[in-house]
């Protein structure tokens, strides 16, 4: 799963959940365990990171526009399963990421269609104006 992916669906959880801000930047973290286990082809590292930043930086001029600073929050936790498997930080939540990981026969590049679709849904919920909520 990319890692926009993650962030988008993250920010969407926040925005759109109706619950208590922590509540829901919760299951944003958990959001990535669930997206995780469906099946999804894997990008490269450098293709990754451009889309993260891409959508790091759209995400972040909602934030703005919409005075929400907890916006960008949600999508860092949205990502933070990916950043804490890296080498060296955490090698015990390392393993528990692997096993939530799909780990399948090979899929297809273009399932990166349906994901790409999904988080295309996300932004596009995302930038929808809507009334800011009192989280």
């Amino acid at each position: 799963m990319t890692g926009l992916t993650h962030m988008a669906v993250a920010s969407v959880i926040y925005r759109r959940g109706g619950l208590p801000a922590p509540v829901l930047l919760a299951a944003g973290f958990g959001s990535h365990f669930f997206l995780d286990r469906i099946p999804h082809y894997e990008l490269g590292l450098g293709v990754n990171l451009a889309l993260g930043l891409a959508g790091g930086l759209l995400l972040l001029r909602l934030a703005v526009r919409d005075r929400d600073l907890l916006l960008p929050v949600a999508a860092v936790i949205g990502l933070l399963p990916d950043i804490l498997m890296q080498p060296g930080i955490s090698s015990g939540f390392k393993a528990f990421h692997d096993f939530c990981h799909f780990k399948g026969s090979p899929v297809s590049p273009l399932m990166l269609v349906t994901e790409f679709a999904v988080t295309a849904a996300c932004l596009l919920v995302l930038f929808q104006r809507k009334e800011r909520r009192g989280g």
